[in-house]
């Protein structure tokens, strides 16, 4: 298992959180996705190498949700649980 973290470009409103979910549970390969709306970020565990960081992305961007891979600090995994 893998975990990455997705910056989203806005603050997720109701019809995104439901594009944001409705993609990531038809992508093959995510295990779990976790949405901080404060955060504007997604959390997700995924299996490699089903699908990857950028394959996550892709996706949302076919949902229309903009988003970039969130860069971890220097000995942090995904920089999620830091708040970094």
């Amino acid at each position: 298992m893998q975990t990455t973290m997705l910056k989203l470009a806005d603050t997720p409103d109701a019809d995104t959180t439901r594009a944001i979910a409705d993609a990531l549970g038809a992508a093959p390969g995510v295990l779990a996705a976790r949405l901080s709306t404060a955060g504007a970020s997604i959390t997700i565990d995924y299996e490699s190498p089903q699908t990857s960081p950028e394959q996550l992305r892709a996706t949302l961007a076919q949902a229309g949700v903009e988003s970039r891979v969130r860069d971890a600090g220097p000995g942090s995994c995904c920089g999620g649980c830091c708040g970094t």
